[in-house]
């Protein structure tokens, strides 16, 4: 009962993407790619995960690059509108998310930030949506099932290689930040088809 509560707060999708040390210059900003992250490895045991982040936003921050931290070291700013390809080495990964947001009666800018967990362990090919979380999320969270949460920590799937925790002391973000969710190869196509490549990066082909 629960987890059916909480899964209905996850009825939209959302988007998402990652990078390294060489800033990629685009007509929405800048992607900054972090080349000496010690998951980016080039061998034959590599999972390539693509990281797209399609146009929304709100006015006065949506040109801002959402930052991607990935097992305590930060991965990737990316810029809205864009997509890459990373070769990362296979695993289970902690991921925070941080993004720029407004609240408040004046729509004050603020920073916020989202925690996933990344499922490499056993994928070949990875697909990372990154989009804006419905409104009132975590408040709604909070009304609907908060108090029924127990110490223990709920895992809760978005797609089949990322999950999103909850547990007793999670606490309302600032904001409406994003949430990734992993999509299939088909969905991750339609949504590249209207993105930006990252130059250098692998291009997601349009068609199989």
């Amino acid at each position: 009962m629960l987890r059916r509560l909480i899964l209905q707060l996850f009825c939209d999708r959302s988007s998402i993407v990652l990078l390294v040390g060489v800033s990629l210059l685009g007509c929405a900003g800048s992607t900054t790619i972090q080349l000496q992250h010690h998951l980016l490895r080039k061998d034959s045991s590599t999972v390539g995960v693509y990281f797209l982040r399609p146009g929304q936003g709100f006015m006065g921050v949506r040109g801002k690059p959402i930052g991607i931290e990935l097992d305590g070291e930060e991965l990737l700013q990316l810029s809205v509108g864009h997509y890459t390809l990373l070769d990362l080495k296979p695993g289970i990964y902690d991921m925070v998310v941080t993004s720029w947001t407004v609240e408040g009666p004046k729509n004050s800018m603020a920073e916020t930030s989202r925690k996933f967990v990344l499922d490499l362990e056993k994928a070949d090919s990875v697909y990372l949506l990154f989009t804006l979380e419905e409104s009132n999320f975590w408040n709604r969270f909070k009304q609907s099932i908060g108090e029924q949460i127990s110490n223990d920590t709920l895992k809760l799937p978005l797609g089949e290689h990322m999950t999103v925790r909850f547990s007793s002391d999670s606490k309302p973000q600032a904001g409406i930040g994003y949430k990734v969710e992993s999509v299939s190869r088909e969905t991750a196509m339609e949504v590249a088809s209207e993105l930006e490549r990252v130059e250098g990066s692998q291009p997601l082909p349009l068609h199989d």
